[in-house]
């Protein structure tokens, strides 16, 4: 083909356009950048995405966030923390528009500092429909400012108390059979824990939004027995947990006014050996996404649940009262009413066990009319029965889904509906923190050694077939 001048010059012309649409591609491109972002997440783990926690708990916050961050400018150091709180807290804002972060330099605000009882450097003040809470710069992690938010979304301050001095699992002491580790995280979602000791306290406080009695070891006097009864009668709620009928402790009555019956026995689950990480025991109880009732606690809820030597509950409300079974055993599982403690093969014996499936744990709720000052006003009350105790307790409640459904039972006690699908956990960041030597020898492998290696070996490979 022969190139005649106009050819040439539609050549030239055509590479002049797509110069210029070229240009202009790249400058649409370059202004479309300052205008939009994007950002994709390709880390192990989704490590700076923001966990479904967090996102669930933001979707319940509406109003606007503000969180102001105590951090002077003065150092490198400082110029980091303040970058390291910025990136964080805009993780949060990708799906939250309306929270804020400004940063105040502590020396040069100090009314500002005092009036907000900020006592330390690098403290963070979050603001939320006039509540307020701190975080210490220690504390600084998606952690810990998703449970301060969690704090601030709860629309009261909920008190719990757990029932003591009967030998009942303390929400204080660390010991295995005791529940501080699920009373810690309580704390952390807003909810304050105490105890109540009839013997310190003879009454029940009015403001106590729910009451805890967890397996007490020894007997209840009659008369702690109608306090409780007396507490129930006027609406309090209850979280109920027992080991079996024989452990009931005097609060027969109790189990007769909510129309309880605690079959005898210990439920025995051959299923549950595929998921008793690794605890080979024939009395764990596996309760899967299957074996849960239809309820708001238990809806959307996937986790396993493993319950040790749980017993069968029946139900039968009485007139007023609504029950729902919340957790009931696979089919094949049934309540063994004979000793296993010196029986190598435990065997279902039709004769005296019962057959499953059986409930474990229920849900009641009724609706309650009080007359004050002349004025009736009716209000809700709730109770969770469980025939176990111990998956609760510091030695069990991180196995499966055991601490996420011990908080969603709590807040749906204490009639916080809208918090029962976040997670009590967000999922461990995978890290990895290496010293610096370690990292000196890293990029001396990949910047000096391996590189050497390469070229020698294209060297000698090279050498090698010129003298073939």
């Amino acid at each position: 083909m022969k190139i005649t001048p106009k050819i040439r010059r539609q050549i030239q012309l055509q590479s002049s356009v797509f110069i210029v649409l070229l240009l202009v591609i790249t400058g649409l491109l370059a202004w479309f950048s300052t205008r939009y972002t994007y950002q994709a997440d390709w880390t192990m783990d989704n490590r700076h995405t923001l966990s479904d926690v967090s996102q669930q708990l933001l979707e319940q916050m509406s109003d606007p966030i503000t969180i102001t961050a105590y951090v002077a400018d003065y150092t490198q150091e400082e110029q980091d923390l303040q970058e390291l709180i910025k990136n964080s807290i805009e993780r949060y804002q990708r799906y939250k528009p309306n929270l804020s972060v400004r940063f105040v330099n502590p020396d040069l605000a100090r009314a500002e500092v005092e009036s907000n009882n900020i006592r330390r450097k690098g403290e963070l003040l979050i603001q939320y429909q006039g509540r307020t809470e701190h975080l210490l710069q220690q504390q600084f992690s998606e952690q810990e400012l998703t449970e301060t938010l969690h704090r601030l979304a709860r629309t009261q301050q909920h008190a719990v108390a757990f029932l003591e001095g009967h030998g009942e699992p303390s929400p204080m002491r660390s010991a295995d059979n005791d529940m501080s580790k699920w009373a810690q995280q309580l704390e952390k979602r807003g909810i304050t824990v105490t105890t109540l000791d009839f013997a310190k306290s003879p009454q029940i406080p009015n403001d106590l939004n729910a009451l805890i009695i967890a397996n007490p070891k020894n007997a209840l006097l009659p008369a702690e027995v109608t306090r409780i009864s007396d507490y129930l009668d006027k609406g309090g709620n209850l979280f109920w947990l027992l080991k079996s009928a024989e452990t009931l402790q005097g609060l027969a009555p109790l189990a007769e006014k909510l129309g309880l019956t605690v079959q005898p026995g210990i439920v025995i689950d051959p299923s549950s050996q595929l998921f008793s990480m690794g605890l080979q025991r024939p009395d764990i109880t596996s309760i899967t996404s299957d074996n849960y009732g239809e309820h708001p606690i238990t809806e959307g809820f996937y986790f396993r649940t493993l319950l040790l030597q749980a017993t069968a509950l029946k139900v039968e409300p009485i007139a007023g009262w609504e029950a729902t079974t919340l957790m009931f055993t696979h089919p094949q599982a049934w309540l063994e009413t004979s000793d296993i403690t010196d029986v190598e093969v435990v065997e279902f014996n039709e004769e005296v066990d019962i057959a499953g499936p059986l409930e474990v744990a229920v849900a009641l709720n009724r609706v309650v009319e009080q007359e004050t000052a002349g004025e009736t006003t009716s209000s809700k009350q709730r109770v969770v029965i469980v025939g176990e105790s111990d998956f609760l307790s510091n030695a069990y409640i991180n196995l499966e889904g055991n601490l996420d459904m011990g908080t969603r039972m709590l807040d749906w006690l204490v009639q916080e509906d809208v918090f029962l699908n976040i997670p009590a956990r967000i999922p461990s960041d995978r890290t990895l923190e290496l010293s610096d030597t370690v990292l000196f020898f890293i990029q001396v492998f990949f910047l000096i050694v391996l590189p050497l290696s390469l070229i020698s070996t294209g060297v000698l490979t090279w050498l090698q077939r010129t003298r073939a």
